[in-house]
């Protein structure tokens, strides 16, 4: 018996989202519907009832369903909407909302991070960085018994060359036992490092403390005549043995050393290996320890303590000790002065900058202006006390990580030989331009396409929609509210989401006319 075949079906547009019996705010019984994959504009005076419509109704009720499918415990921590006034809303899918307003006040948040770009910026050190030593600058590589060989293969042949690796420590056994370990190892002979004598085992004495280490010779060649396969067996057995460290003494003095770990063998210095989190200035990994990521650090500002230099103590020179409530405090300063001979008549300029330092810094006997504020810093769950120390602290650069965010270590790693700081503040269209030519081995591009890819799209937003001259460590709070919405619609573009409403505010706010076209294809890109 033959199955007949069903017909395909035939594909009909979704039903529009239908509103009616809107009352919401100053709206009175509005009824509209609102077509989908459609670039609907609402337009209108001041008053008219955009904004009640297009947010307080349309997304506040496409939010709060959307939240309302989420378990109690999950919706306590979400923002919960009211209900519109309407008397139906129909097929509304979930909606995201960006607006004009700049929300963000704190300084943590940056273009790169609301982009999610700073997150992508870190795997991408994390797999393709190359780390150079903080020292002599030079790359710090893995090593492996290939690069010994290669480097004795390099030398001019008939050179005489021994291989070496650092005794490894004795753990508490006698010298003794340690050569004889050594000899039924095989390994019978040793160099010394001050004389670069080779001699055998039982005619070197234990090394007195703070002697340079011992070498143990794991071989000895002549290149253009040793095999390939035996100096990467000598070489294998020296980095194992040698707690991944190995040294070429080449005939004339010279000295090559290798290590298998990441450890700049030049100034014997040990580097951990690169982490994601070592590169976020949002973590304790990367943050530099000074600041904690802030980049500033805050400080009492003596000059707002001592704004007029030609007052005398007496006359109220030392400003926040003039109110009635620091009485202690003028009086012990009046003290301190009588024991220390410090005239409080004398205008403060014309005072020793050794007793001005005293009075600002302290003594043993007496706080000074720096061991009140710290007294201040122990009260601060008191209102009052956190406005009178706004009043006198400043903010400085840090003196540690210079306004970079980081721990030093981490800006070791390069990638095109630039540190991820370099990288977040150079302006976003060079930074396209600097990623779009970056050329990386091509088994490191392998493992690196894909963030590579989501950074370059996201960085492509941003200069589509006229964002090219922002960085990637631009403070978020410093944004207009036309480039905080415009950054907002870079993020929703880069989440790639489907089937979801989005309700924008005057997108074009800002922008030259120039760029309106541009948006425009952004906007029907999303």
């Amino acid at each position: 018996m033959r199955v007949p075949r069903r017909a395909a079906p035939i594909a009909t547009e979704p039903p529009p989202i239908r509103l009616t019996g809107v009352r919401q705010n100053n709206l009175r019984g509005i009824d509209v519907e609102f077509p989908y994959d459609r670039l609907t504009v609402v337009t209108g005076v001041s008053g008219s009832g955009k904004s009640s419509l297009v947010f307080d109704t349309l997304y506040a009720e496409g939010q709060r369903r959307y939240v309302e499918s989420f378990s109690a415990y999950a919706r306590q921590f979400l923002e919960r909407m009211p209900r519109p006034q309407a008397d139906r809303i129909e097929d509304l899918p979930p909606a995201v909302a960006v607006e004009q307003a700049n929300p963000v006040r704190t300084s943590r948040s940056t273009v790169g991070t609301m982009t999610e770009m700073t997150d992508h910026l870190k795997l991408l050190f994390a797999k393709a960085a190359t780390l150079h030593c903080g020292k002599c600058g030079g790359d710090v590589v893995v090593e492996d018994a290939g690069h010994v060989a290669d480097a004795v293969a390099a030398l001019p042949a008939g050179t005489r060359v021994t291989l070496t690796f650092p005794l490894p420590p004795s753990g508490g056994l006698p010298y003794a036992e340690q050569a004889k370990g050594l000899r039924a190892a095989g390994l019978a002979r040793l160099l010394d490092p001050a004389t670069g004598a080779v001699r055998d085992v039982s005619e070197v004495r234990e090394p007195e403390p703070g002697a340079p280490a011992l070498e143990v010779v794991s071989d000895r060649f002549v290149a253009g005549d040793a095999e390939r396969t035996r100096i990467l067996g000598s070489a294998e057995q020296a980095l194992r043995l040698g707690r991944e460290r190995a040294t070429l003494h080449v005939e004339g003095g010279s000295v090559l050393r290798f290590s298998r770990a990441l450890h700049c063998a030049a100034c014997d210095i040990a580097y951990r290996p690169a982490q994601a989190n070592l590169f976020s200035f949002n973590s304790p990994l990367g943050a530099c320890p000074a600041c904690r990521g802030f980049g500033r650090t805050v400080e009492m500002d003596v000059d707002a303590m001592i704004p007029d230099h030609g007052k005398s103590i007496a006359k109220g020179a030392v400003r926040p000790w003039t109110t009635r409530a620091t009485l202690p405090e003028r009086k012990a300063l009046a003290a301190f002065c009588a024991l220390r001979m410090i005239s409080v008549e004398t205008p403060w300029s014309q005072l020793p900058a050794e007793h001005r330092r005293e009075i600002v810094e302290g003594t043993e006997d007496f706080h000074g202006l720096a061991g009140w504020m710290k007294w201040l810093e122990t009260k601060t769950y008191k209102m009052h006390v956190r406005v009178l120390l706004s009043r006198y602290r400043k903010y400085t650069l840090c003196p540690e990580c210079k306004g970079t965010r980081r721990r030093p270590e981490s800006l070791l790693w390069r990638v095109a030989g630039r540190n991820v700081f370099e990288w977040e503040t150079e302006p976003i269209e060079r930074t396209l331009d600097r990623l779009v030519l970056l050329e990386l081995p091509p088994q490191v591009e392998q493992v690196a396409k894909i963030v590579r890819e989501a950074i370059e799209s996201r960085l492509r937003y941003l200069v589509d929609v006229g964002l090219g001259y922002l960085t990637l460590d631009r403070a978020t709070r410093t944004l207009s509210g036309g480039e905080f919405q415009r950054v907002n619609l870079a993020t929703a573009l880069g989440a790639a989401l489907v089937n979801t409403l989005y309700v924008l505010d005057e997108p074009s706010v800002g922008l030259h006319a120039r760029d309106t076209s541009r948006l425009l294809a952004i906007l029907h890109k999303l």
